[in-house]
């Protein structure tokens, strides 16, 4: 595949989309699920982008510009008083993905800013609920864990959080509770284990896939790079765990 090719042709569909969140009359409600469309067209055109040149600076600028649409949402209905819309909610995950894989952490906590704090029975799955709050905190808190104990409240919440997800992850397919209790206890050995176990359930996942899915220019692009697995490294960073190597669907050169 031709990464320049598929860029652009991906890239003209997501600018036109990105064009109703600066419109007045464009419905809320629309825009919800319209956020998360068009940011999976943003997000493979940074991934195309970086394929193409190596740089990654075109996955960088285009994570943002696809949870910065989420964003815009979020904004929109709080001004319009529509936080019963279906999708205001926190457990939306991959804006969350987007912008710690990218390391914008001033956009990111404007997405926390916005974002409902409560749990939503109705609009969102447990595991996103927590898996999404836990990944967001410690993101926006370098190295909480590190000086901390159980008894700071702010960790100590983290835990129970934890707790909701291990609970509700009774079949645990990506290794998401482990990676979040490894990095809430402070255990690079233990996160870097599930890492691993993370990325070969990932790479198992879209194999198992490929059988069933056409050959788009946004699925190669989702095939090639995993944004959570780089927003997974990025919040191990800053907790000052070292994993500073190539991984599969996770380079270097993406890192």
């Amino acid at each position: 595949m031709n990464y320049n090719d598929a860029a652009e042709a991906i890239a003209h569909d997501a600018i036109f989309w990105s064009l109703a969140f600066d419109d007045e009359e464009y419905p809320v409600e629309q825009l919800g699920p319209l956020a998360l469309e068009t940011g999976e067209k943003f997000r493979a055109l940074g991934i195309l982008g970086l394929l193409a040149t190596a740089d990654k600076s075109h996955l960088y600028v285009n994570l943002s510009q696809s949870a910065s649409l989420r964003i815009k949402y979020l904004e929109k209905a709080s001004a319009e008083n529509k936080q019963d819309d279906h999708h205001f909610v926190l457990g939306r995950l991959e804006p969350i993905l987007d912008l710690l894989a990218c390391k914008d952490f001033s956009l990111l906590a404007k997405l926390q800013q916005l974002s409902p704090v409560d749990f939503s029975k109705n609009r969102e799955y447990m595991d996103d609920y927590c898996y999404s709050k836990i990944l967001m905190t410690l993101g926006l808190n370098k190295g909480m864990t590190q000086c901390a104990s159980k008894d700071v409240p702010a960790l100590d919440d983290l835990f129970k959080t934890l707790e909701l997800l291990e609970n509700y992850l009774t079949e645990d397919l990506f290794s998401r509770a482990a990676l979040c209790r490894a990095l809430l206890e402070n255990n690079a050995g233990d996160f870097s284990e599930a890492f691993h176990n993370f990325i070969d359930q990932t790479v198992f996942a879209i194999d198992e896939a490929k059988a069933n899915e056409l050959e788009t220019a946004t699925l190669v692009a989702k095939r090639s790079i995993s944004v959570e697995a780089l927003a997974l490294l990025a919040v191990a960073q800053q907790q000052g765990f070292n994993l500073n190597q190539n991984f599969q669907l996770c380079p270097l050169i993406a890192q």
